[in-house]
């Protein structure tokens, strides 16, 4: 039984704060977990003002990182965060590309074409090289939010796997038509963000999402969650989660050790939906029809 910890981290202040604490419990809880990095430009502070960053009200977000991209140049976050992205690195854990402006990702990518996601996609896959020594091996769309270019992109630098969309289990990817041959690791359960913005009280969405795992999945479950959030005021409750999930018995791993449990030659094709979700946001990837006939 494994459960996969996939946890995005999107801003200078969740890299300084909410990563270091993180590791420190999971370290604790003896689990391993994939870190989806964001490199480029913090524009933090227009993310807040535009409504376009959920995470904002909820996690890190300081007065000064208020100001960046608005008032205040927005520092990059794999220069200012280098140290300590190298320290979770250096500590063993799986770190995978998320992109290069978060920001500029969540406002534009529905609308992005080909050669400006190529674009930034290149930008962030070098700097990432600089950061540990080689490119990524799997890249992960913030928040499940995608473009349909970006899984011919996951193909073209053969990328061991994906994880853009949410769903029920692993799955060949087919866009518009054509398969295309980079695993996608889909999210199956939500995350303690969508719960607390749902209403729910921070101790009862972490029992909440411990109950959800109850019935294992057979290719294993995959959260996703946010540094600014798991690792910030809600630190506890994340820790309550781990302890839960592994009184039920789960192993928890990061995306490469589930990705290693995969038998390719019988993974199934599916399409990709798109979901709007009535945010200012983009509309979320998510696990389409199986394609019998592939």
């Amino acid at each position: 039984m494994l459960l996969a910890l996939k946890i995005d981290v999107g801003s200078c202040l969740a890299t300084r704060d909410g990563l270091p604490r993180l590791v420190e419990v999971l370290q604790r809880h003896g689990c391993g977990a994939t870190f989806s990095l964001s490199l480029g430009q913090d524009r933090s502070g227009r993310a807040w003002l535009t409504g376009r960053d959920p995470a904002g009200r909820f996690g890190l977000q300081g007065f000064a990182s208020r100001g960046w991209g608005n008032w205040l140049p927005a520092p990059e976050i794999g220069v200012r965060g280098f140290e300590v992205l190298r320290a979770a690195h250096n500590a063993g854990f799986e770190m995978i590309l998320q992109g290069w402006d978060r920001y500029r990702w969540l406002r534009d990518i529905g609308q992005a074409d080909q050669s400006r996601i190529a674009s930034e996609y290149d930008t962030a896959r070098r700097r990432f090289a600089q950061l540990f020594g080689a490119a990524p091996a799997a890249h992960a769309a913030p928040d499940c939010r995608a473009g349909r270019s970006l899984f011919r992109l996951d193909q073209r630098y053969g990328l061991s796997y994906a994880s853009h969309c949410r769903g029920r289990h692993p799955f060949w990817p087919v866009v518009d038509g054509e398969p295309v041959r980079c695993p996608q690791l889909p999210v199956t359960l939500p995350s303690l963000l969508e719960l607390l913005q749902s209403g729910a009280q921070p101790d009862a969405a972490a029992e909440r999402l411990i109950h959800l795992s109850a019935s294992p999945e057979p290719h294993g479950h995959v959260y996703n969650g946010d540094a600014a959030v798991d690792g910030g005021r809600y630190l506890a409750q994340f820790d309550r989660m781990l302890s839960g999930w592994r009184e039920r018995g789960y192993k928890l791993v990061d995306l490469a050790t589930l990705r290693r449990q995969l038998n390719l030659a019988v993974l199934p094709y599916h399409s990709i939906d798109v979901r709007p979700d009535g945010s200012r946001l983009p509309p979320q990837y998510w696990q389409g029809e199986a394609f019998p006939s592939l």
